[in-house]
């Protein structure tokens, strides 16, 4: 009789187990020819976050217990590229390549497979009917979604209204999901987008904790450069901006490397040394950053020129275009009249 309380406590602890497990996500997987060991896995809902994923040879295993259906990135080689959709008691697995995912899974996993397979086989002006077509066919999945917010609400020049169309043909449970609710205000940013032409404040933080004063800055064009301590290429595209901007006066240039870090650590272990035509700011809200949203920018490296007004002058050019750019409108600059 005494080894029952043992036994109890064991059968008790055993049934948590496997209670547990069944509310397990797992993604198990091997990709070929990584550049990198590490994988980021980011979140976008409920909150904006990054996870990191060490792989071995190539293979991984990542295991969340989710609260409810989420969805999240793997962000390969600093480029978000496969996402993965993760509900309790499933089990994902990926092979192949990053350019080539194969995606086993159920449910919506599987429709996205299949979708990204079905993309890969036609030609790149076959792809926006083929995407519509998909929508059209799956109006209440969740990588019908995923489309919208990849093709349309990421995308400048991407049909407007056929993006308003294509949402409120939407229903089902992904109506009221927060991944609607996250689209809905892409799209919002994307109609401030095409309308503003201008950037009226610019929030953020020095490395001391100090929030920077946009009012502050007069007289000067300004050079916002858009980078990450996760993303190695805007990492190499600041550092190669730095080395070819040194020719201008702090008296005609600002610049400001905009970072969309959450983490503050890894933030402050990657700035460079600032100068006073080369500044470093970051609020840690990632893609949520108020002029990231406002300006609808998806992708790292971007960069944006303002005139000394901070009317929006030129967006998202290379670093020969930028220091072009940049020549021409310092020397076109009126200049101030003596009193």
């Amino acid at each position: 009789m005494k080894n029952i309380p043992f036994l109890l406590t064991i059968t008790i602890l055993w049934l948590a187990s496997s209670c547990s497990k069944k509310n397990d996500f797992t993604l198990e997987g091997k990709l070929d020819n990584l550049s990198s060991d590490t994988i980021l896995i980011y979140y976008q809902v409920p909150q904006f976050q990054l996870d990191t994923l060490v792989c071995k040879e190539g293979s991984f295993t990542y295991t969340i217990s989710p609260d409810t259906f989420t969805m999240f990135s793997l962000i390969v080689d600093a480029e978000e590229t496969i996402p993965v959709f993760a509900d309790k008691g499933q089990t994902v697995y990926i092979s192949g390549t990053i350019d080539e995912p194969n995606i086993e899974g159920e449910g919506e996993n599987k429709l996205m497979n299949e979708i990204i397979h079905a993309l890969q086989a036609i030609p790149s002006n076959e792809i926006p009917q083929k995407v519509d077509s998909f929508i059209q066919s799956n109006p209440d999945s969740f990588t019908s979604l995923y489309l919208l917010d990849k093709y349309y609400a990421r995308n400048d020049s991407a049909n407007f209204e056929q993006l308003e169309t294509l949402t409120k043909a939407l229903h089902g449970i992904i109506k009221d999901s927060p991944y609607m609710t996250q689209l809905q205000a892409k799209i919002e940013s994307l109609k401030n987008y095409k309308k503003n032409q201008s950037i009226l404040s610019l929030m953020g933080f020095d490395k001391e904790g100090k929030s920077m004063r946009w009012s502050e800055v007069k007289d000067k064009h300004i050079l916002l450069n858009f980078w990450a301590s996760w993303h190695p290429q805007s990492i190499s595209e600041r550092d190669s901006l730095k080395s070819v901007l040194k020719e201008f006066k702090k008296e005609d240039l600002i610049v400001f490397n905009v970072s969309l870090d959450m983490d503050k650590d890894a933030w402050i272990k990657a700035l460079d040394e600032e100068t006073e035509l080369w500044k470093h700011i970051c609020d840690f809200k990632g893609w949520q950053s108020a002029v990231v949203r406002n300006q609808n920018i998806n992708q790292l490296p971007y960069n944006i020129i303002l005139s000394p007004t901070k009317r929006i002058l030129h967006r998202n050019l290379s670093k020969e275009e930028v220091v072009e750019k940049l020549k021409q409108l310092i020397k076109d600059k009126p200049k101030k009249k003596r009193k």
